[in-house]
């Protein structure tokens, strides 16, 4: 089973790029996690600064191709609220099983994304 334990990790993006994330889901044995036919989503909640009040739920520009097992890319465009809006946020990244599977769903990462602010700030 799964399970996502709160991150120190901090990924740091500045305001109004484009950005896009690269995230390795491994099993107990440290095998790649076989996604095929799952849902993933990725979520923020902002906590401080303008971002305070933000919070994004994406399915869209989130996506685990199955030529490369168990890798989750999340796109993060510049024009997204997100990453507009500088600040700290909360952010997970879960999985929902296929219904033949039983449609389960999973948090697999759990980190903070810091949105900095850009030189027109």
């Amino acid at each position: 089973m799964i399970r996502a334990e709160w991150s120190e990790t901090v990924i740091e993006v500045t305001r109004g790029d484009d950005e896009a994330l690269q995230i390795s889901l491994t099993d107990e044995d440290g095998e790649a996690y076989d996604l095929t036919d799952y849902a993933v989503r990725f979520t923020a909640v902002g906590v401080t600064g303008q971002a305070a009040s933000l919070s994004l739920d994406l399915s869209d520009g989130v996506t685990a191709p199955s030529e490369t097992p168990g890798t989750i890319f999340v796109s993060l465009e510049r024009d997204s609220s997100v990453m507009s809006a500088v600040g700290l946020y909360r952010a997970d990244i879960e999985i929902e099983a296929p219904g033949i599977l039983g449609g389960w769903v999973r948090t697999v990462v759990k980190f903070w994304l810091d949105v900095q602010p850009d030189a027109a700030a």
